[in-house]
């Protein structure tokens, strides 16, 4: 008994003439395919590396530009039985923790400090009904920041 070959492929519906068998011994990816795989794979590699001297870089005016955004923030927030006084006490304790932020490019320990600060700072912020207890938190807090012994207000009777 004569072995049975295979019947030819059916022909393709845009090209009438009759595909050649592919040997079964090949299997895998081909080549192009390959290659723009690793090529892809190369270029996203480079893109995580420039990301990343890029936010090594720009730390500091990056960490600036979130502090902002925090300020902006809270002071469209503030309640309005917060006294002016204590409205010119949280802008100058922003002030006074935003020269901070500029001083800490070049001490990795202090900016993790400060990155910790701010990420308290954005978790109070975010509240969106904000009380003067509050504000009073959040100047404390700023105050400490920029290396300031805050100054000891009464709570306010509540």
């Amino acid at each position: 008994m004569e072995p049975v070959e295979p019947p030819p492929p059916p022909p393709s519906p845009f090209n009438p003439t009759p595909r050649p068998m592919v040997p079964t011994g090949r299997s895998g990816c081909s080549k192009p395919l390959v290659i723009g795989c690793v090529v892809l794979f190369l270029l996203g590699a480079v893109g995580v590396i420039g990301g990343l001297v890029y936010l090594a870089k720009n730390a500091t005016s990056l960490l600036q530009w979130s502090f902002r955004q925090i300020e902006t923030s809270v002071m469209a927030q503030l309640p309005p039985d917060v006294t002016p006084d204590e409205r010119e006490r949280l802008r100058q304790a922003f002030a006074d923790a935003t020269v901070a932020i500029q001083g800490i490019q070049g001490d990795p320990a202090r900016a993790s400090r400060v990155q910790t600060e701010l990420m308290e700072l954005a978790r109070s912020a975010r509240s969106s009904n904000l009380t003067r207890e509050d504000v009073r938190k959040i100047t404390e807090s700023l105050e400490r920041l920029a290396g300031k012994e805050p100054e000891q207000t009464p709570s306010p009777p509540g």
